[in-house]
Order: structure tokens, then sequence, then C-alpha cells
């Protein structure tokens, strides 16, 4: 009786690793792993490339004439691509709710010509090419009404930023033996807060 248990336990662990044997060689002969047939729809998107990443992904623009959307692809390695070329993505229908946007399962990229005659719009070139990085702020000169500051803007386009300012008066908390500055004054209503940081100008992106 032992013994019968003894197989049929043997028997259940082999069945067990064939099928995980299996499963593994399916997903490395497909990595997106299995499509529904009753979900599946393919589509096509026509997309222009806005530009090409270091990264080797792509960030595109489809041609809705009000709205265009733009989406991050993986690139075919066989092709250089360059800001203007024209594609057509085939997918299966799904668009993943990612920042950008990203097709869930592109089937091929197709290649149509070097040129689009859909014209990318300034405010996509600035938000693909921009970054508040590339911008360097230095103080200048700074008074009790005023402020003097130098921006260089290394972008390829000009960052549109907007010019609020606000100067805090710094007041040393003279219980603290520490070193640091408060910000503000301490009164019937309010506490003065305390801080380590230096103050810093903030670039805010204006429409």
């Amino acid at each position: 009786m032992k013994k019968q248990i003894n197989n049929k336990l043997a028997a259940l662990i082999i069945f067990i690793l064939v099928v995980i044997i299996l499963v593994a060689l399916y997903y490395a002969k497909n990595p997106e792993g299995p499509i529904l047939e009753d979900t599946y729809r393919e589509a096509i998107k026509r997309v222009v490339v806005v530009k090409a990443e270091d990264n080797g992904s792509l960030l595109v623009m489809d041609d809705n004439p009000r709205y265009p959307s733009v989406y991050r692809i993986r690139a075919s390695k066989d092709r250089e691509y360059k800001q203007g070329n024209e594609l057509l993505i085939h997918y299966n229908g799904y668009v993943m709710e990612s920042y950008p946007a990203q097709f869930s399962h592109i089937t091929k990229t197709e290649f149509v010509k070097e040129k689009s005659d859909i014209e990318i719009p300034e405010s996509i070139l600035k938000s693909c090419y921009n970054s508040e990085k590339n911008i360097r702020v230095t103080i200048h000169e700074i008074s009790d009404s005023g402020i003097a500051l130098f921006i260089v803007d290394a972008n390829k386009y000009p960052y549109n930023y907007s010019h609020n300012y606000t100067i805090n008066k710094k007041v040393k908390n003279k219980d603290y033996k520490e070193k640091g500055e408060i910000i503000g004054e301490n009164t019937k209503n309010t506490i003065a807060g305390y801080t380590r940081n230096r103050s810093r100008i903030c670039l805010g992106r204006s429409k």
C-alpha cells in the first residue's frame, strides 16, 4: 500500500515538472504571453517620430488633428529614426495608461516615409525636448524689495516658466544652539518654522 502511494506521488511530481517545463518553453518563445482570441483586435495607428531617445525608444505623436497624443515605443534596431519619420504601428488595439502612453502589444512597426506631412505642434516639441534640469538660475542681487536673477536656458526650445518669486525674511532663532535659521517670526497666532535648507528658486512651467 505504501509503495503504491509513493508511486502515485512520484508520478504527480513528474507531471508537475513537465507542465512547468512546457509553460517555461512557451513563454520563452512568446514573451508577451498568450492573447485571448475573443479579446484580440488588430488596430493600426499612424504616427510621426517626435524624438529618438538615447535608450533606443521613440517618442511618437499620432495623427489626431485636434488633440494629438504622445506615445513611447521601442524602435527597431535595424533602422535609424529621426524627427519627422512617419510610421504605421500595428498593435492589438489597447493602450497602457502610462506617461507617455504605450501600445500594449505591437506586432509590427512599418516605415512609411522619411518626412511626414503631419506637423508636430510646438507644444509637443517643448514637452518632449525641454526639461527644468537644463535651466540654471543664480541670484545676482537680493534686497528687501526685489531680486535680480541670471537665468541660463540650455533647452533646445525656450522653456516657458512663470516669473513669480517670494522673498522670505530669515530670522535667527536665538534659542536654537545648532546651525540653522527659522523662517518668519513668532506672533500671537503663528509660530516660526525652522529649516536647515537655504532658500531656492523653483521654476514652474507656465502655459
